[in-house]
This record gives C-alpha cells, structure tokens and sequence, in this order.
C-alpha cells in the first residue's frame, strides 16, 4: 500500500491532500490505524473507497444516533436487510465508525487531543481507500456548546476557531517546537450549511467559535472542583469573547478547522448551544428539551448532505 500511496502522490494535483499529506508515509506498509482497529492489510478500498463526506461527533452513542437517521432518512440507495442492523466498524474501546452509503459517522471523544488522533487516523484511512482520489471528502463536526448571548437552542455554524487568548489559531508543540496552524472553516461550506437550511424553524446564526482546552476552568465556569477567579473575572472574560466576534464556546474547533485548512480537506462546525454562559454555567433543562435541541445540528449536517447528494 506504500507504494500505492507513492504512486497516487505523482499524478496529485498540487495542493490537494494526497500532495499535502505526510510525505514519509510513503515508506510505512503496512499503515495499522491502530485506535480504529484496521489497516492497509484490510480491503479498505471496497470499504471505504466511496465516502465523500465524513460526520464527526463527540459520543459514540451520537454517532450510532446519527448513522441510523441517516438510514431512516433515506439518505442512501438501498436499506439494511431485515433482521439485520448498523454496527461499527473496527475495534470500539476509543472510537465508534459506522458507514452508511457514501457517509461516514464516526465519534471523536471529548477534547483536542482525542479528536486530532481521530482526524489523523481517519483521513490516512480515506487517503488509503481512495475515497480523495477523484473529488474532495468534506468533513462536519457536530456538537454542543454554550453559547454567548445566544438563547439555548441555537444552532451555531463556525466561521473560525479561536484559542483562549481570542485568536484564530491552534497551537500544538512537536519535537520541542511550537507550532501554531490557522484555525479557518471552509468559507463556502459553510455558506452551504447556512443555505441549505436557510428555512430551519430554530435559531440559526454564523460566527465565531470560542475552543477551549478543558471544559471548566479554561471556559471561565464557575462550578468546577477548583476556581481560582471571581465572578467578576469571568463577565469580562465573556465580555472580551463577544467583542471578539464569538458566538459559542466548545472544546474541538480549533484542531478540526486547522488540521482540515492545513491539508486542503473542505469542512465546517454545526453546534447547538445547551446554555447561555452570561446566563449560568450549569446544563440544567428537562430530557426531551435537550435532546430536542440536539437534533437541532444534526438536522442542519443531514440537510446539507442531502443538498450536496442532490446537486
């Protein structure tokens, strides 16, 4: 499969992302995707090789959610068997994959590091399927997040992501070093998001995406075991996020935009706010309210797959 991958790399258009992708592993044969429990020994061609857009969520029960609306939906050209369902695909202790038609779901668990695993493995695994070959993989992320002045219930769809300091970066360090990528979604997928649910019956808005490494402390909350700020320093921290331009905070933007821009893959960020932060800090409303508003990304990600399907 190395040499499958070298060869793919010559005819690559410039600046696509079989040319952009990491050039050394053109020498690794075979390529184990060892968090997925699959690798180039595996006919991941068959498999794989007609995704064309990948849905990435948080929870693995999410993802299964997801896969089977898919299905129901009609999203595909044929249906499971009776007596026959979705099941995932791989091994299960970190991830969940499922395909449906030319749709992948998959989990991403919960933070930068466990999604940046997720997107790496993922991508060399369409790489190797030839799902990139002839026409662009687009990647979704749908989440929740809390949102900044925003009634509970909206649905944000992310222009860019910015760090805890408000810029539009993601920083990482590798081998000692410090590296900072720019964190930008696909401007015209996410114009396609937004038209392809121009008529959604909930809040719908574009903006910037706050994306903190951790879930308590680095988004300002005020009820986490440890808090070594006031009340008063968290209002100006969100005062210092809305001028800013943020519309919601969450905890993976920033490496899903910037491993996307860096390797040309065109992709955007659906999440519906659970709270709004200048309000309280707690999720605290009924189940069907929350799962209501759920719905509400996955909607919006199934409605511009659709639109895309259709064209």
């Amino acid at each position: 499969m190395a040499a499958a991958l070298k060869d793919k790399r010559t005819s690559a258009l410039a600046g696509s992302v079989i040319d952009r992708l990491n050039p050394l592993l053109d020498q690794v044969d075979p390529d184990v995707l060892y968090h997925f429990g699959l690798s180039t020994k595996d006919p991941l061609e068959s498999w794989f090789g007609d995704v064309k857009f990948v849905l990435l969520v948080g929870s693995r029960f999410r993802a299964r959610k997801i896969a089977n609306r898919i299905l129901r939906e009609n999203l595909i050209d044929h249906g499971v068997p009776a007596g026959f369902g979705l099941v995932p695909i791989g091994k299960t202790e970190r991830y969940s994959l499922y395909k449906v038609g030319r749709v992948m779901v998959v989990s991403h668990g919960m933070g930068m590091p466990s999604a940046s695993i997720c997107l790496h493995e993922i991508t060399k695994l369409l790489v190797h399927a030839g799902a990139f070959d002839t026409e662009p993989v687009t990647y979704l992320r749908i989440g929740t997040s809390g949102g900044t002045n925003l009634e509970a219930g909206t649905v944000v769809v992310s222009t860019e992501s910015l760090d805890g300091e408000f810029q539009p970066f993601y920083t990482l360090t590798s081998c000692g070093k410090t590296i900072q990528r720019p964190a930008t979604f696909h401007a015209a997928t996410v114009q396609g998001v937004l038209d392809a649910n121009a008529s959604a019956p909930w809040p719908l808005v574009k903006g910037k995406t706050l994306c903190s490494a951790t879930f308590y402390e680095g988004q300002g909350r005020l009820d986490g075991a440890i808090c070594h700020y006031s009340a008063q320093d968290k209002d100006a921290f969100l005062a210092r996020a809305m001028a800013a331009g943020v519309s919601n905070i969450e905890m993976e933007g920033s490496v899903v935009a910037s491993f996307c821009q860096e390797l040309s893959i065109p992709a955007a960020m659906i999440c519906v706010t659970l709270v709004d932060r200048s309000k309280g800090d707690q999720v605290d409303v009924a189940a069907d309210t929350l799962n209501e508003w759920q719905e509400r990304s996955i909607t919006a990600a199934i409605n511009f797959v659709r639109a895309k399907l259709n064209e």
